[in-house]
C-alpha cells in the first residue's frame, strides 16, 4: 500500500505556498488528516461524460477469490446530499475545469455542478453519462482494490472531488454532492476566526472530512455537522469513527440548523443559498460567525461572512469569488440542474459588448439576479464556446453571440421580459460606482428575511431582496 503522508504533506505545503492562512493548525490538519479515507472515490467530468475514478486498482487476489480490505463503500450514485457541494476549481470562462483563461475572469474556486450546466451542448456528452454512471455504481460498491500512488495524488489534488450525482433531466448526470476544494475550505476556517474550541455548526456534512479538519483542531466536543441525507451521515460518522473522533453528526435539513444543541459560536454552510435562513442567526451567540455561500441564481453570489449582532446578520462578502452546489433537496438535483424551462418564440434582437460569461464580472452579474427570476441555465455554444444562451425561471431567455471583428455581439431574446437588458443595468450600475470588488459589497440580513446588498457601508444600499 502506498504512503498517504507525502500527498497530504505536499497538500498542505501547496496550500500554505499561495494562500495567506493566519492559523497555521489548518494545515497541519491538512497534513495529518487522511483525506482518502473520505474520498475514496469520486467521479471526473471529461469530454465524453463522468469517468469513475478511486485511490485504488482492482485486486489481482481479490479477483481470483482471495479476500481483500478495502475501503469502506461510498453510497451508490444518486445517494446524494443538500449539503458540503464543494467549490471546486479554477473556472477557465469555458465551462470546464482548467486555469483561468485571460486575467478578466475571477481568481475563483468554482462548482464543478454549477458550470456543468454551463458546458458546451454537444450530444455525446449527454449520452455517454449514462453508461459512465452505470459503471461508475459499479465500481463504487464492488471494487476492493489495492490502494495506489497515482490514486492517492488524485485524492490529494486541491481539487473538488464530486462523490455523488443525480439525474439532471437533460438525459444525462448532475454532479450533486463533492469533497470541497482543500485550499477553499481552509481558507473559510482560516476567515471564521474559530480561535480556542468555539461551538460549531456545520451545514452540510458530505463525506465528512472538514468535520475531521474541525475534530482536528477544535476537539470533537466543538463539532456539530448536519446533512440531509442518512447515508452519507452513516458513512461520514463510520470514517470519523475509525481516526477516533466522534462529533455530533445529525440528519436534518441544513436550512433548519441543529436547533437542540444551540447556540454555536460559529456556523460554516458547505452549499449554496439563496438567501440566509434566519434560524441560523437565532442559533449563534451575540457576536458570533456565519460563513455562507449566498447564491441568488447560478454562479450569482459569493461567500459571505456575517456577524450576528441583536436585530441583524451584517458583514462582508470574501474578496475572491467562490461558489459551491446549491442545496437542494434529497432525491433532486437544485432547480438550475433540472430541464430547461420552457421558453418561446423570438421576441427581439439587440448588441452588446459584453462578455457574457457570469465570471468575467461577477459582481454586476450578482446584482443582475437580484429581484427578477433568476437565471437557472447558462450553456456555451460556437467556435471556442464564445456563445452564450441563458434561461431564467420564468421562461425569459436570451442567446449572445460569439463577438464579431469589432468585438460586439448579437442579442436575441424572448419570454416575458429582455432577460439580458438586466444584466446591462447591473453593469452601468457598476461602473457608476467605479467597478467595486467583492470586499467592498456587504450584506445586512434581518428577521423578516429582508437582504440588502451594500458598497462600503450598510446606509449604501445597492440591491434589496
Amino acid at each position: 500500500m502506498s504512503d498517504w503522508t507525502a500527498h497530504a504533506a505536499e497538500l498542505a505545503r501547496s496550500i500554505g505556498a499561495v494562500a495567506d492562512v493566519r492559523d497555521r493548525r489548518w494545515l497541519a490538519a491538512v497534513e495529518q488528516v487522511p483525506r482518502h479515507l473520505f474520498v475514496p472515490r469520486w467521479y471526473e467530468r471529461s469530454r465524453t461524460g463522468w469517468v469513475a475514478a478511486a485511490i485504488s486498482a482492482p485486486d489481482p487476489a481479490a479477483t481470483s477469490g482471495s479476500a481483500a480490505a478495502g475501503p469502506a463503500p461510498d453510497p451508490p450514485v444518486g445517494a446524494a446530499t443538500a449539503a458540503e457541494p464543494g467549490a471546486a476549481v479554477v473556472d477557465p470562462g469555458d465551462g470546464r475545469p482548467g486555469p483561468p483563461s485571460s486575467a478578466a475572469v475571477d481568481t475563483a474556486a468554482v462548482d464543478t455542478a454549477a458550470v456543468d450546466t454551463a458546458a458546451d451542448d454537444t450530444a455525446a456528452d449527454d449520452a455517454a453519462d449514462d453508461a459512465a454512471a452505470d459503471d461508475a455504481a459499479a465500481d463504487a460498491v464492488t471494487d476492493p482494490g489495492v490502494v495506489t500512488d497515482a490514486g492517492l495524488a488524485g485524492a490529494y489534488r486541491d481539487e473538488a472531488l464530486v462523490t455523488a450525482l443525480l439525474p439532471d433531466g437533460h438525459g444525462g448526470l448532475a454532479a450533486v454532492s463533492s469533497s470541497t476544494q482543500p485550499s477553499l475550505m481552509v481558507g473559510m476556517l482560516d476567515a471564521l476566526d474559530l480561535g480556542n474550541h468555539p461551538r460549531v455548526l456545520e451545514i452540510g456534512t458530505g463525506t465528512g472530512y472538514n468535520a475531521a479538519l474541525m475534530c482536528h483542531v477544535l476537539g470533537d466536543a466543538a463539532v456539530h455537522s448536519v446533512d440531509v441525507d442518512p447515508a452519507l451521515v452513516d458513512t461520514a460518522r463510520a470514517r470519523l469513527d475509525s481516526l477516533g473522533h466522534h462529533p455530533l453528526l445529525a440528519v436534518g435539513d441544513g436550512r433548519a440548523g441543529l436547533p437542540g444543541h444551540a447556540p454555536y459560536d460559529r456556523i460554516i454552510a458547505t452549499c449554496a443559498f439563496p438567501e440566509v435562513p434566519w434560524a441560523w442567526a437565532e442559533q449563534l451567540v451575540a457576536g458570533g460567525l456565519l460563513l455562507v455561500d449566498v447564491k441568488v441564481g447560478l454562479l450569482a453570489g459569493n461567500l459571505a461572512l456575517l456577524r450576528r449582532t441583536p436585530d441583524r446578520l451584517e458583514g462582508r462578502f470574501l474578496p475572491a469569488w467562490a461558489g459551491f452546489m446549491a442545496v437542494r433537496d434529497r432525491d433532486r438535483p437544485p432547480v438550475w440542474q433540472e430541464a430547461d424551462p420552457p421558453v418561446g418564440p423570438t421576441e427581439g434582437e439587440t448588441e452588446t459588448a459584453l462578455d457574457p460569461h457570469p465570471l468575467a464580472a461577477s459582481v454586476p452579474w450578482f446584482l443582475a439576479q437580484i429581484g427578477p427570476p433568476p437565471v437557472v441555465t447558462f450553456r456555451r455554444f460556437g467556435p471556442d464556446l464564445a456563445g452564450a444562451r441563458f434561461v431564467a425561471a420564468d421562461g425569459a431567455w436570451c442567446a449572445v453571440s460569439p463577438p464579431d471583428t469589432r468585438g460586439r455581439r448579437s442579442v436575441t431574446w424572448g419570454g416575458p421580459r429582455c432577460l439580458w437588458d438586466d444584466v446591462e443595468r447591473a453593469h452601468a450600475l457598476w461602473r457608476a460606482h467605479r467597478r467595486p470588488s467583492w470586499d467592498r459589497i456587504g450584506l445586512t440580513v434581518t428577521p423578516d428575511r429582508t437582504h440588502t446588498v451594500w458598497l462600503d457601508r450598510p446606509d449604501a444600499p445597492l440591491a434589496r431582496w
